[in-house]
């Protein structure tokens, strides 16, 4: 169990490549404003425990189905790994 509590969706997630989503909405919820600022965010990423973001395979295909989902905004790490 974690303290404070948290609560993360995880029924539709199938992957490490969730992981830098998941640590932002920890994230968001731990602070007292919210960071989205309203916007639809959708992203994909591997994260590390030192916070370094990895890469993701279907690139393509994630940004086609936020996009059909009416996300505002799509994160994901720089292909080439630069920050």
């Amino acid at each position: 169990k974690v303290s404070p509590s948290i609560k993360v969706e995880i029924e539709h997630i199938g992957g490490p490549s969730a992981g830098l989503m998941m640590s932002l909405e920890i994230y968001n919820q731990r602070t007292k404003e919210d960071e989205t600022h309203g916007y639809a965010i959708a992203g994909t990423g591997t994260i590390d425990a030192d916070g370094t973001v990895g890469p993701i395979g279907g690139i393509d295909q994630k940004v086609v189905a936020a996009d059909k989902a009416g996300k505002d905004i799509f994160f994901a790490p720089n292909d080439k790994g630069d920050p």
